[in-house]
């Protein structure tokens, strides 16, 4: 197998003398058979992420998640872009260093703080002191740099990321699908399956208002859906006025669906459908961006600062085991995650369907990502029996058809609200990081979610369908609030909330075993959504304005 050979020894594309690697840009050579180096003319879009225009943000946060409660209320958007937008200054250096470098700004975004640029493959190389190399997966053409990205001195304060170099299949889909023969066994109300609405009555959801004046971002990174087909479902399921559904294209993405229910249809039409089918009066964005680090970073960027469908809640379904992305990746999103916690906004994130070792070849413990940012709130899986309506039993999901993720970060320590119930040495990890899941819900297929793909009927679960689930419910409690709950990160580990989740102490997802309290693997449990929202509540009318807080990073360990 060919592997391309170190950036430096190609005087062509080293960096300049005293130019500076740009903190957690790092990439590993990958391990694909080398086709070339990347035509010389070839056009080139990277976005570089700047800082933000002041730090009082990140003082807000540390406050925040040591139960500190700042009186103030969520910042608009506009607030937001005033206040912690990128320093005009700081544009400036990038513009300059375009015009320098024979390199093209394609868009400046102040409010997600990113300058867009293009240029040839060879005007990218010099400029950035990588070298630009293609290779051969078993289904694309890949490009990525290998090494550093490097940036000029006067830059490297300003700058956090350049995105665009590398094209690699950033996350997957959470989604696991029942054999045929077995999701018709489940229809007709046999098999223990269930649909979207029913298992939010299980669940003990609140029935009225249907989530109305909530907006739902949901995330997606290939696939799509046909509208008419979309809406026919939620008309079979008696789901009351048909929500609002809107699209969304970012970086190049696009709704495309395959026509085949086993490729990533298969994951947007789950997310859609499981939370309109609860939230039925609120609206729905889906985001569609392509499937790389730029591209999930750019559909959260426009779905955190979008000014035109302000969304207050979002899903996302697709991740990767932390050891898959590159540091200044990690630092990127979230970075937005925060952005979307000072906005009102809450983030849930489906924490894997791949057990404690989340995919990852070798074996050893791994948690996935977004999920263990701490201003994401993860969402692991269980599996539920029931009898006449009533949970009889639940226990962690864990069978021929995945398992829920969970475990210990090692990107992230323990955040303040989670440092009474993580272990310091959580067995089999040595190290003492944020814990994931934070909340947990009915995922596993034999359990899963009766829905339609492309037309056809079929049984879909995986973590992939808790979070859209939780998003669905969180819309209701925020309609009877008239509130948003962010930040919700804090307040589920408040005793008085946390106790209203029913504890999950059977099972194990590999290496984490449920127990008593919060683990591993079902986090501190599943809803009972109407004593939810009373204690929710209770606590939000304890004050006088609703918590926010956000940072920049701070939670995060340090990226080679």
């Amino acid at each position: 197998m060919t592997q391309g050979s170190s950036p430096r020894s190609s005087p062509r594309f080293s960096p300049r003398s005293g130019e500076a690697r740009l903190p957690g840009s790092y990439r590993s050579p990958l391990a694909l058979p080398r086709v070339g180096p990347v035509p010389p003319k070839e056009q080139i879009h990277v976005s570089v992420i700047l800082r933000r225009s002041s730090t009082r943000l990140t003082q807000h946060l540390e406050r925040l998640y040591a139960a500190e409660r700042p009186d103030s209320h969520p910042l608009s958007r506009e607030q937001f872009a005033r206040r912690y937008g990128a320093r005009p200054a700081d544009i400036a250096l990038i513009r300059r260093f375009a015009r320098t470098n024979g390199l093209f700004v394609a868009k400046v975004r102040k409010d997600q703080r990113i300058v867009e640029l293009t240029g040839t493959a060879d005007a990218m190389s010099a400029a950035f002191g990588v070298r630009l190399s293609l290779y051969r997966s078993p289904r694309m053409i890949i490009r990525s740099h290998e090494g550093w990205i490097h940036v000029p001195p006067q830059l490297l304060p300003a700058v956090t990321a350049v995105l665009g170099f590398d094209t690699r299949p950033a996350a997957r889909a959470h989604f696991r699908a029942l054999p045929k023969a077995q999701a018709f066994a489940g229809f007709g109300g046999t098999g223990g399956t269930f649909t979207p609405s029913e298992i939010g009555r299980i669940y003990g959801f609140p029935t009225m208002g249907g989530g109305a004046g909530q907006t739902i971002a949901i995330l997606e990174f290939g696939g799509g859906y046909q509208l008419k087909r979309i809406l026919n479902y939620l008309s079979s399921e008696a789901v009351g006025p048909l929500p609002e559904i809107i699209q969304v294209s970012v970086g190049g993405g696009a709704n495309d669906p395959t026509g085949n229910p086993n490729s990533a249809d298969g994951e947007v039409q789950l997310d859609i459908e499981v939370a309109a089918s609860i939230a039925t009066q609120a609206k729905f964005v889906v985001y569609f961006a392509p499937n790389t680090n730029h591209g999930y970073l750019a559909a959260l960027k426009e779905a955190v600062h979008d000014r035109v469908h302000r969304p207050n809640i979002i899903s996302i379904s697709w991740g990767a085991a932390e050891s898959s992305w590159a540091g200044q990746d990690i630092r990127a999103i979230s970075d937005t995650l925060a952005d979307g916690v000072a906005l009102g906004i809450t983030c849930f994130v489906a924490a894997g369907d791949s057990g404690s070792s989340d995919g990852v070849r070798g074996g050893g413990v791994h948690v996935d990502f977004p999920a263990s940012c701490p201003h994401a709130i993860a969402c692991g899986g269980t599996r539920v029996r029931t009898r006449h309506g009533s949970i009889t039993r639940e226990t962690v999901w864990n069978d021929q058809y995945g398992a829920s993720g969970g475990g210990v970060s090692k990107k992230f320590p323990v955040p303040p609200f989670q440092s009474a119930i993580v272990p310091r040495v959580a067995p089999p990890a040595r190290y003492h990081g944020r814990g994931v899941p934070d909340i947990a819900g009915n995922a596993d297929p034999l359990t899963g979610y009766r829905i339609s793909v492309d037309g056809r009927r079929m049984v879909v679960a995986g973590t992939s369908a808790v979070a859209p689930l939780y998003a669905a419910l969180f819309a209701l409690v925020q309609q009877h609030l008239g509130a948003t709950v962010a930040p919700l990160n804090a307040s589920l580990y408040e005793s008085k909330v946390a106790s209203t989740f029913r504890d999950v102490v059977r099972g194990n997802n590999g290496a984490y075993a449920a127990t008593p309290g919060w683990d591993a693997c079902s986090g501190i449990g599943s809803p009972d959504g109407n004593t939810l929202l009373n204690a929710l509540r209770l606590l939000t009318s304890g004050s006088t304005a609703q918590p926010v807080g956000a940072g920049s990073g701070l939670l995060q360990r340090e990226s080679p």
